[in-house]
């Protein structure tokens, strides 16, 4: 159906293109800010509008749309994929957009319902760490640190962070990451009880721990 959606645009074929779109109930969302419609009737008048247009100003001619990777799935009646397209003009380096669709049967045919176009650009900020974030709310909350004094008063201070959990993180899925975060919080307290420490403070993926000694600290990290 994916490969339908694409071939349709790349023909200009705005009756192949208009008659996958369901009867009653669509919302299509474009890649540009003003680009949301919400009625099927608009949607169709809409493609038709376009592709005379474009075909008209051949706009179109220069234009490929290929498909690069597609993921599908269905459970009865709905079908839903996502996939990342290369637009490109002419000689011009290509562009990748996102697409997310919905599809519902109808008429003996799976038919959009939902459309969702999109680029990717990055984060305009860096995203704290793990590390960081501990760091700020210890700052803040000046837990008790007690647990980890020895009778002279010295608290040697550790912290942990799980390397490229972020990208972990996306890899693995979200119920397999938190299945991971359990598994970590529990070897972390096995170890702490054999080194005579204390977990202060957990967030995400880092902790910050205390120790009675720096020997045993670094016994632990080793």
């Amino acid at each position: 159906m994916c490969r339908r959606l694409i071939d349709s645009f790349n023909r200009l074929d705005a009756d192949a293109y208009a008659d996958m779109w369901h009867d009653s109930v669509a919302l299509l969302i474009g890649s540009d800010a003003e680009e949301w419609w919400t009625r099927s009737d608009e949607i169709k008048s809409l493609i038709h509008a376009q592709f005379e247009a474009m075909n008209a100003a051949d706009l179109w001619a220069d234009i490929s749309w290929d498909l690069e990777e597609l993921h599908g799935w269905s459970a009865g009646d709905i079908g839903w994929v996502a996939a990342r397209c290369s637009i490109r003009s002419g000689d011009q380096p290509s562009t990748t957009v996102r697409l997310t669709a919905v599809f519902v049967l109808e008429r003996g045919a799976w038919r959009l319902t939902h459309l969702h176009l999109s680029y990717a650009v990055p984060n305009e900020a860096e995203l704290p760490t793990s590390i960081e974030q501990l760091l700020e709310a210890v700052t803040q909350e000046r837990p008790e640190l007690s647990p980890g004094t020895t009778p002279s008063g010295p608290v040697t201070v550790a912290f942990t962070d799980i390397e490229s959990s972020t990208e972990l993180a996306v890899t693995m899925g979200d119920m397999a990451w938190f299945d991971l975060l359990q598994r970590h919080d529990e070897v972390l307290a096995s170890c702490m009880a054999r080194r005579r420490g204390s977990v202060v403070k957990t967030i995400g993926d880092g902790a910050m721990l205390v120790f009675e000694s720096g020997a045993e600290a670094l016994i632990y990290a080793r």
